[in-house]
């Protein structure tokens, strides 16, 4: 095993070590972004062709919900956190795979989000359905408005949240109080 990267040369990740960075830089006195791959990670991932991206995301999803399932959210956190930064990158990219991104995007922000409302950090669960949108709108192309927009209206309305997933990815998503039924 690489002790940079954490994966088999199958290209199998065996542990996720990457933890939540949202901090408050000192120089700039300024929040960082929600990153959850570290600077290094994220760099060697970006080299990655968008099959392996793709496979990994599935791969850390496939972990959280384990620990997802048994109400583990800080256990869960960092695999869909990181399948977030996953799902950016691969969003960001102009290849085959933009379509697939932007469902992958929007699942990994559904479930982030669920996991802070159920950690009880509404402004990191709203935090991460802005970012989410902000990405979609971000990398908006003619070929894939329209998955854009119904994605963007999930993530907009909680309410829509279970019937998505239901209908692209096999994982229970843990309800919401009703208190926060819309974002």
């Amino acid at each position: 095993m690489d002790d940079l990267t954490g994966i088999r040369t199958a290209s199998i990740i065996v542990a996720n070590d990457n933890n939540y960075h949202l901090g408050f830089c000192k120089k700039t006195e300024a929040f960082t972004p929600m990153r959850f791959l570290c600077p290094t990670h994220e760099e060697w991932y970006s080299l990655q062709p968008e099959e392996e991206l793709v496979n990994n995301w599935m791969h850390w999803m496939h972990l959280s919900g384990c620990y997802y399932q048994n109400s583990q959210w800080n256990r869960a956190l960092p695999y869909i956190g990181s399948s977030f930064d996953l799902a950016r990158l691969l969003l960001s990219r102009q290849g085959e795979e933009r379509k697939t991104a932007i469902t992958l995007l929007t699942l990994s922000g559904i479930y982030l989000s669920n996991v802070f409302h159920h950690m009880g950090d509404e402004v990191e669960s709203n935090k991460v359905l802005n970012i989410a949108c902000e990405y979609l709108a971000r990398f908006s192309e003619p070929a894939t408005n329209s998955s854009v927009m119904q994605c963007m209206s999930c993530l907009t309305d909680t309410r829509a949240h279970d019937m998505f997933v239901a209908h692209h990815l096999n994982m229970p998503l843990a309800r919401r109080s009703s208190s926060q039924a819309t974002h």
